[in-house]
């Protein structure tokens, strides 16, 4: 039944992402409305939102780290949206809805935390493909990376995240 919960949790957050995804980058008004933001609010570096890929975690991790490092000029961008006058009620219904959902505290949390993960699975993903690793190298490599993902269950990493997630939840 837990296993069940965290499937659904999962499926749900990562669901999220690919609708922000489409959302923002399948209407060139819409698209354009986040460059600017991104421009203001990243010091002209405009970032590229990901597509989720269902065979490949690498482009999760990659969509969290572009929503992570974007997040308020998104928010900025979905608000401007949801009020734009040249809008449809459509766009602006779904502008309002994923705005309300990115504002959220279980929002950040879950994309701090699948961010957190992701990470040291991507790391591990990419030693693992080096063609010189021997196989006791990536038994140490992989038992290593098991180790750090358990102590992610620790009730000390779980707060620490918790606080990071509700001060990434305050600056934007």
């Amino acid at each position: 039944n837990y296993s069940k919960n965290v499937s659904s949790l999962k499926d749900f957050f990562f669901g999220g992402l690919e609708t922000l995804y489409t959302f923002l980058t399948t209407s060139l008004p819409r698209y354009k409305i986040l460059e600017e933001e991104q421009q203001k609010m990243l010091d002209q570096t405009v970032l590229t939102l990901k597509r989720l890929s269902d065979t490949r975690w690498a482009s999760r991790k990659h969509a969290t780290d572009a929503v992570i490092q974007s997040l308020p000029a998104i928010q900025e961008a979905l608000d401007r949206i949801r009020v734009h006058r040249d809008s449809s009620p459509k766009a602006a219904s779904e502008a309002d809805g994923l705005l309300k959902k990115v504002r959220t505290f279980e929002f950040t949390l879950m994309l701090t935390s699948w961010n957190t993960l992701l990470k040291k699975i991507f790391a591990l993903s990419n030693y693992l493909q080096q063609e010189s690793l021997d196989v006791n190298t990536a038994v140490q490599l992989i038992d290593a990376c098991m180790l750090q993902i358990t102590e992610l269950w620790s009730q000390e990493v779980f707060v620490a995240m918790e606080n990071m997630a509700r001060r990434f939840g305050d600056t934007v």
